[in-house]
């Protein structure tokens, strides 16, 4: 059967549930890096083709196409298991990830470095140089969820080219070019990655501050259990829950005896103190995750219990008035003796019936105990 739980009070802190900044960044990670797959191999059948290498060099020209098809296909095979293996090993599954973008990252490097010191691939030096300039930029914006990785996938395709053109004179241009555009791309890798804390950190705290602000409209200010509205939204639902599954639901009103008295003789604050001091024993009574505390208003509290009997109601009811008796409430040195009236609904509610039918029971047998004397629990 469906049921509904929630917190009893607002005092309980409920945290908000939320993916954390690993899951969220390591999600954005993967899902970025799904279009880079095809971009290299259009790219690479472009520099294949465009350059005359392949017309030039037809056995290199396959061999490297089918490295860099099985390298890709490695990958798309691991990005398509995400959803299967992800949440099961997280740290393993990414580490895998990582290190297949890196292998991605290597090929172009290699290809990179031997356009600078090998003449059978000089005619792709300067596709792989606008090339490799456009995807080290887009790897750093695509990837700013994380900062390492980016910058070592970036390392590991401009380092080993930079070195080599280096140690060639007729190429020390190119170095330099390479260098400050490492350096540029690491200042703007850290830039992004901060940019994108601090997004995640703004959207934290905005769904924070909507939880609270959600929490405090069904919260009854003095009290911190439910209130009034938040009983009447609720209350409908679990009667509709308990018609569908065709199980008994029980209420129980509860009113403090002589609560007027007590306000006048010793004033409005002593009065509110009391009504909170109500409200922690009958929430502190209540057990189950399922039954709803809510101050019904006034002096008046109101508890609903699901899928409960009539015994078990009146159980429950007699075990919050006798602990609302032996818990005097002391306050600035003044002792006030406490007691409570509770009238117990019970019933098995009907298709097409009203929820009304329920909060009359239990306003008849609250009326009938305090009839009876006060200070005690009857059932209807």
């Amino acid at each position: 059967m469906i049921n509904e739980t929630w917190p009893k009070s607002v005092n309980e802190n409920i945290e908000p549930q939320l993916d954390n900044l690993t899951g969220r960044s390591d999600h954005d990670f993967e899902a970025n890096s799904r279009a880079g797959l095809f971009v290299y191999i259009v790219a690479w059948t472009v520099m294949l083709f465009g350059t005359g290498f392949y017309q030039q060099q037809p056995l290199l020209s396959l061999q490297l196409s089918i490295v860099l098809v099985t390298i890709t296909l490695f990958r798309l095979c691991h990005i398509l298991l995400h959803q299967y293996v992800y949440f099961k090993l997280p740290k393993r599954w990414m580490l895998l990830h990582y290190g297949l973008l890196l292998t991605h990252g290597a090929f172009w490097s290699v290809l990179f470095t031997l356009a600078i010191i090998d003449e059978r691939f000089s005619v792709l030096l300067l596709a792989l140089v606008m090339f490799i300039a456009i995807i080290a930029g887009g790897a750093v914006a695509s990837f700013r969820a994380k900062f390492l990785v980016p910058q070592l996938y970036v390392a590991i395709m401009l380092v080993p080219a930079m070195i080599s053109s280096m140690l060639k004179p007729e190429l020390n241009g190119i170095c330099w070019i390479i260098m400050l555009h490492w350096f540029f791309l690491i200042s703007f890798g850290y830039r992004l990655n901060k940019d994108y804390r601090n997004a995640y950190k703004q959207e934290l705290d905005l769904q924070v501050q909507k939880q609270n602000l959600d929490l405090l409209s069904k919260t009854d200010s003095l009290t911190k259990i439910y209130n009034r509205q938040y009983f009447t939204d609720c209350f409908e639902y679990q009667w509709k829950l308990a018609i569908r599954n065709e199980s008994v639901i029980a209420l129980l009103m509860i009113d403090v005896d002589d609560f007027r008295g007590i306000s006048l003789k010793h004033g409005p604050v002593f009065g509110d103190k009391c009504l909170v001091h109500v409200a922690d024993i009958i929430r502190d009574s209540v057990k189950r995750v399922t039954d709803l505390v809510v101050r019904y208003g006034g002096e008046q509290f109101v508890v609903i219990l699901t899928e409960t009997q009539a015994d078990v109601a009146q159980k429950l009811a007699e075990q919050i008035r006798q602990n609302i008796l032996s818990k005097d409430f002391v306050h600035a040195d003044h002792t006030q003796f406490l007691s409570a009236t509770i009238g117990v609904g019970v019933i098995k509610p009907k298709q097409f019936s009203s929820s009304t039918l329920l909060i009359q029971k239990a306003e008849i047998a609250l009326y009938q105990a305090k009839v009876k004397g006060q200070n005690r629990v009857e059932v209807m």
